[in-house]
């Protein structure tokens, strides 16, 4: 191992101890007052020069002891790596993998593009996504599901089908079906398949329940807080608040359920409230809140800079009393951190963009293929159709094998927060591919109070840690 070397490295601060994480190998490890040293002189100094550095303060040996350590991590590919262990999105996507079913995995149906709310920020223009309101009919749903079955990998372990809008259960007729049909085609393959829906949680009755439960449907809600924001944010067509229903829906289904999920759009007016509208969704059944920034070009919404220290203070309280509940055995999380630190603990990469890699076709009302549900509303990012079918060059001209073959390769909370969103990029840069410098410090704040969060969880609470994260 030679020095000077460059590094990518992230120490929080527990209490009175401190943690080293490597943002290239996603090494996490409890740092020492010598360490730290050593790590501000090791892209700048020689071994030699480290040596004479420290060691008045430490001590000779204790210093060529903690560099000889270093190298064998490093020499273990643990730290430093920085040319041989690239962050990985997505394979090389070849066009004959994907006609051969080496790709596909995952289904994505927006099986309504109408929704009986008008939400003052919708990416999708009020459920229409800019064009007329239609619900998706059978025969395209069985189209479209056919398309994904022929060209699905057909030896994976797992699959997941997602319902979409709009307010995709306005169209619940096309969601049993559909569900009956993947059910049928997958009976003779062992793949486990995933049920997913975002619903704004207005339509809820016995028979979209029964549904759930049957076949493991896992369900999202959303909505923005507590009554005066939700209300705001998200009102009916005809204007009237539409927090009492949800509220009533909510503690309906914990007679069913155990986890109630809630996910917020976070406007730059509601910033100062998050930890309030967290304990508000709370206190009317929700068990796990996530939440994430709105993304809109109206800058009267759009996140600003003082926001993201506004946040951390927040975070850093809602952190504390996920904490407690943790140790409490009650299930009230904020999962934005639980997220973040389930990665941490698995070093796996965050990668939920479906736009950057080939495993995932979604398909409109109208049978038109794209890669992102909040492109939805440009032609632009339209891959193919039923009719013509997949328009290769352009399903796989964004694909991006490694995050660090982009502007991420120098930050230490890639593998953390996973590259960032295309649509986040068209709508602040005009780029897909180029972030934004204030969605990237939002991220990685979250990230550092998530390392902290899990560092905590490690020093303090050995058997919840191990429940939580094993």
């Amino acid at each position: 191992m030679e020095f000077p070397i460059s590094i990518n490295v992230k120490s929080v601060n527990v209490g009175n101890d401190t943690f080293m994480y490597d943002g290239d190998t996603g090494f996490l490890t409890k740092s020492t007052g010598l360490l730290n040293d050593v790590l501000d002189l090791i892209p700048c100094s020689t071994r030699e020069k480290i040596v004479d550095a420290l060691r008045e303060k430490y001590g000779e040996e204790k210093v060529i002891d903690c560099l000889q350590n270093i190298e064998t991590l490093y020499n273990q590919k643990k730290l430093f790596d920085r040319d041989k262990k690239a962050v990985m999105r997505s394979p090389e996507a070849y066009q004959k993998d994907w006609e051969d079913g080496n790709l596909l995995v995952n289904l994505w149906l927006n099986v309504s593009h109408d929704c009986n709310l008008r939400c003052i920020y919708c990416f999708g223009h009020g459920g229409s996504y800019g064009g007329s309101r239609e619900l998706m009919s059978v025969d395209t749903a069985k189209k479209s599901i056919d398309y994904w079955f022929k060209y699905l990998n057909k030896n994976i372990p797992m699959t997941t089908v997602t319902f979409f809008g709009g307010e995709p259960l306005m169209n619940l007729e096309v969601i049993k079906f559909s569900i009956n049909y993947v059910n049928k085609l997958l009976e003779e393959y062992y793949i486990r398949v995933q049920y997913i829906i975002t619903t704004n949680g207005t339509i809820f009755n016995d028979e979209i329940i029964e549904l759930f439960m049957k076949n493991d449907v896992q369900f999202a809600i959303s909505i923005d807080g507590g009554q005066a924001i939700q209300d705001r944010n998200r009102p009916y067509a005809s204007g009237k608040g539409s927090f009492e229903i949800i509220k009533k829906n909510v503690a309906k289904l914990r007679n069913y359920y155990d986890k109630v999920s809630a996910r917020m759009t976070l406007t730059h007016d509601d910033v100062p409230y998050l930890k309030q509208a967290v304990m508000d969704l709370w206190d009317i059944g929700f068990t796990d809140v996530v939440y994430e920034f709105v993304t809109i070009a109206d800058e009267s919404l759009s996140i600003m800079k003082d926001d993201v220290e506004c946040l951390r203070k927040q975070i850093q309280e809602l952190n504390e009393i996920t904490y407690q509940n943790i140790i409490n055995k009650k299930r009230q999380f904020f999962t934005n951190t639980l997220k973040f630190a389930g990665f941490i603990h698995s070093n796996k990469l965050k990668n939920e963009c479906s736009f950057q890699s080939p495993y995932t076709i979604m398909f409109t009302p109208s049978g038109e293929i794209f890669k992102c549900h909040r492109m939805m509303d440009d032609p632009n990012h339209c891959v193919g159709s039923l009719n013509k079918g997949i328009d290769w060059d352009k399903f796989s001209e964004n694909t991006r094998k490694y995050i660090d073959e982009t502007e991420c390769k120098d930050c230490w909370a890639k593998r953390i927060c996973g590259g960032g969103c295309a649509q986040e990029n068209s709508i602040y840069t005009g780029d897909v591919s180029k972030h934004y410098d204030l969605i990237c410090e939002e991220a990685k704040m979250l990230a550092e109070e998530s390392l902290k969060f899990y560092a905590k969880m490690y020093l303090e609470d050995e058997k919840d840690f191990h429940r939580i994260f094993i």
